[in-house]
C-alpha cells in the first residue's frame, strides 16, 4: 500500500505477521497522511479564493477607472461641442453683420 506522500507499507494480508500495534501504527500514519493532504487542499483552496478576490478587486478598480475615463471624455466632448456651437453662432452673427453692412453701403 502506498500513501499520498509516497510511503509504501505492506498490508496485513501481504504481511500476516503484523501485530495489532503495527496495524494501529499504520492506521495512525494513514490518518496523519490524510490529514496532511486535507490541510494542503484547504490551503490551496484558501489561496485560490484569495487570488480570485484580488482579481475581482482589480477588475472592479479597472472598471471604475474606465467609467471615470469615459465620463471625463463625454464631458470634454460636450464642452468641445458647446464651444463649436458658440463659434458657429459667432461666425453666423459676423456674416450677418457683414451682409447688413454691405447692404447699407450699397
Amino acid at each position: 500500500m502506498t500513501t499520498r506522500s509516497g510511503r509504501t507499507y505492506k498490508s496485513a494480508t501481504e504481511n500476516p505477521t503484523m501485530t495489532e500495534e503495527s496495524v494501529a501504527a499504520l492506521m495512525r500514519i494513514l490518518l496523519e497522511d490524510r490529514k496532511a493532504h486535507e490541510e494542503q487542499y484547504e490551503a490551496q483552496q484558501a489561496q485560490m479564493r484569495e487570488q480570485m478576490q484580488r482579481q475581482r478587486e482589480k477588475d472592479e478598480l479597472e472598471q471604475a477607472q474606465r467609467r471615470e475615463q469615459m465620463k471625463r471624455q463625454r464631458e470634454r466632448d460636450e464642452l468641445e461641442k458647446n464651444q463649436m456651437r458658440e463659434q458657429m453662432e459667432m461666425l453666423r452673427r459676423v456674416v450677418e453683420e457683414s451682409r447688413v453692412d454691405q447692404r447699407n453701403r450699397e
